[in-house]
Order: C-alpha cells, then structure tokens, then sequence
C-alpha cells in the first residue's frame, strides 16, 4: 500500500494525468492500480478481472490498427504482429511510458515484481477506462501509446515459437517440445505455467493463456541456447 505520508487519492490524480483521462469512478481506477501483490489478500478479484477485460480490449484495437495500416499483408502476418504487441513486453513498455515506475515505487512494490505489475496494471488499466468511458476511451489510450509500436516494424516479426523452431531443425535437433506444468486461478483469470524443452535444454515461462506462456518459454528457451 502507499508509503507513508503519501495519500492514495494524490496516487489516483497523478495517474490520471499520466493517462491524459478523467475517470468518473475513480475507484475503477484503483481497482486497476492496486496489483494483488500489494494487498494481503495477494489475490484481487476485481483487479483480475479488469487485467481480462483489459487485455481483449487491447488485442480488438491492435488488430483493427494492424487490419487498416497493413492492408496488404495477410492474417498469418498480422497474427505475428499482434502476438508481439500484446505481449507481456509490450504491455510492460507501455506502462514504462506512461511513467507508471513512479506510482508503483509509492505505492511499495517490491523492486523484483515490479515488472509483472506493471505489465498487469496496465491491461488493468485499459480495462478500468473502458468500463469508465467506453471504447473510445480505451481506443485513445492504447492508440497514443502503441502507435509508434504499430508503425515502427517494417516487417512481420518471427514469433518466438517460429525461430525457435527454425533454430532446431537447422541443428536437426527435432522439434520443441511445449509441456502445461501448471494451471490455476479462476476461469476469467487463469495462469499457464508451459515448459519448452529440446532434448536437454529446457526453460519454463507464466501466461495468462497458454499461447502466452509457450511464446515466452520459446523466447526464454532460445535466449538460452544462443548464449
């Protein structure tokens, strides 16, 4: 919770501000700001549900962007350039650009999470201003911050899963593996923890789906056998 001397209320306005919007229910948005790791409770059914919401609102205005600006690519292409732009990375970069760094340092998050509640907070957070002020709203935000992102790839990425793959077959070491380790939380919110192996290289990643947690194995796993 915020550090002493500093009020939640003034943690509220400031973030409006980085938001460039005016909530009518400012609780919406702290729901959306305080992550489960703040709270005693260490989960928040509120806060799950609006990192859900957030995170479709997020891929319906990505995809509708990437369906206008490139007109000329096909739905295999545009499915790799969706994967990478709500991403847990991308999210995380978004809230980095938003200065929500500064929120959460007065609010006492732990220097370690604060990267997976920054990335959470900010599917939170786009959900919150939906609800608050509808889809154009949300459209407004998302477009601000990830237009450069949408724009700035001349080419299709390689999903993580795809170079891997590649990356194994030219080593003629068969074809990664994808194993679900674990599963929990509730159906609206639900964690995969997946396994990515080739023979004796193995690397696990967490998702919220499980297309999520493989492409961040995959990456992880490829990072590591490129060292």
């Amino acid at each position: 919770m915020p550090q002493k001397n500093v009020l939640l209320s003034d943690i509220l306005n400031k973030a409006s501000l980085k938001l460039n919007y005016q909530f009518e229910n400012i609780k919406l948005l702290e729901m959306a700001l305080v992550h489960p790791s703040l709270t005693k409770k260490r989960r928040s059914f509120d806060f799950e549900r609006l990192e859900f919401l957030g995170d479709r609102i997020l891929g319906l205005v990505i995809a509708e962007q990437l369906f206008v600006y490139f007109h000329h690519e096909s739905e295999g292409d545009l499915a790799k350039r969706l994967a990478v732009l709500v991403s847990r990375d991308a999210c995380l970069d978004a809230a980095r650009t938003l200065n929500f760094e500064e929120i959460y340092d007065q609010l006492g998050a732990e220097e370690g999470a604060k990267g997976t509640i920054l990335a959470d907070a900010m599917e939170a957070t786009i959900g919150a201003i939906y609800l608050d002020g509808g889809l154009e709203a949300a459209k407004n935000l998302i477009n601000t911050v990830w237009s450069q992102k949408i724009t700035s790839t001349k080419s299709p990425p390689k999903d993580h899963k795809s170079a891997l793959q590649e990356w194994s077959q030219k080593l003629k070491l068969g074809v990664p593996e994808y194993t679900v380790v674990e599963m929990s939380g509730p159906a609206h919110a639900p964690r995969f923890i997946v396994e990515a192996k080739i023979q004796d290289y193995a690397t696990t990643a967490e998702g919220a789906s499980k297309r999520i947690a493989e492409q961040e194995a995959a990456k992880l796993l490829l990072e590591k056998v490129s060292k």
